[in-house]
């Protein structure tokens, strides 16, 4: 082998040893960042679902507390109705003994239950397309 042979050899092991220790820096740089994103990808969308998750469960609590109020002032108004004819029945009939106004109470109450699950069918059947009643309402089926 010739000088210049061993020079050649000698230039090739340093260009290797340069890119092998130039490249360890790069890849150990590229690790980090990498790292660094996945990390800071996961911490936005932990924090993007909580927020999402409070944000629905926030307005099915609102939704759900509008549908109870409205059920809240239906059965209200019911039960008010209903105080209001039995108070209105007590002072038409004036009972003069307390079995007399026990039994008009519950003669009352029973006329009214029956009424109401009249309605009640009526109202079902109204909302399901009148399928109760063997005639509609333009006329004869």
């Amino acid at each position: 082998m010739t000088q210049g042979d061993e020079r050649m050899k000698a230039a090739k092991a340093s260009i290797r040893q340069r890119l092998t220790h130039s490249k360890l820096p790069m890849l150990v740089l590229v690790g980090v960042v990498l790292f660094a994103l996945i990390f800071l990808g996961m911490r936005f969308f932990t924090r993007y679902t909580r927020e999402e998750l409070y944000r629905e469960s926030q307005n099915q609590l609102t939704e759900i507390t509008s549908q109870m109020y409205e059920k809240l002032s239906i059965t209200l108004e019911q039960q008010w109705d209903f105080l209001t004819v039995m108070d209105r029945s007590v002072a038409f009939y004036a009972p003069t003994t307390q079995e007399a106004l026990v039994q008009l109470l519950q003669a009352t109450q029973n006329q009214l239950m029956s009424q109401d699950s009249a309605l009640r069918i009526c109202r079902y059947a109204w909302h399901d397309g009148a399928t109760v009643f063997p005639y509609s309402r333009q006329g004869r089926r």
